[in-house]
């Protein structure tokens, strides 16, 4: 089982529909964090608020974590880590025949890296892409101590 790549708590601040507005106090999973860089998280204060999809139906006040979609996850890593690696191999048995075609000395060690550089930009720029289209999600719920929360049990996805 993989671990979470994004798991924060924060208090929902406004609901709209199937989407929260979510209000998460700047944490350890902020650190490092792509997802400021790309725009996907607002700064608001000593916290940040971000829209995210909302299938528990949390309300305003809730105490919520969100995260990641574990299929979203999976597709990143393999575009990320496993994409880049089989295409430098690929490119570099390649690159060895071609340099037993053509007695070029050093072409499978060229043209390993030119597939990785090339598989790398392709890569990062389908995780951009994927960025602005992904959504995170409430995963759980705990009902809100404050005025409009409602008081009860814990909801998991």
């Amino acid at each position: 089982m993989m671990k979470d790549a994004v798991i924060e708590t924060g208090r929902v601040i406004k609901t709209d529909g199937v989407t929260a507005t979510v209000l998460i106090d700047k944490g350890e999973a902020c650190k490092g964090c792509g997802k400021g860089q790309m725009g996907m998280c607002k700064p608001g204060g000593s916290g940040m608020s971000m829209e995210v999809d909302n299938p528990l139906n949390a309300m305003v006040n809730d105490i919520v974590t969100v995260g990641i979609d574990d299929r979203i996850k999976k597709k990143g890593y393999l575009i990320l880590y496993m994409l880049p690696t089989f295409n430098f191999v690929l490119g570099a048995a390649i690159g060895y025949i071609l340099k037993h075609m053509f007695n070029i000395s050093y072409m499978d060690v060229l043209t390993g890296f030119i597939f990785l550089i090339a598989t790398l930009v392709f890569s990062l720029r389908w995780l951009r892409k994927m960025e602005k289209s992904e959504r995170l999600f409430i995963k759980t719920v705990e009902p809100g101590r404050g005025p409009g929360g409602n008081e009860g049990g814990r909801y998991e996805s």
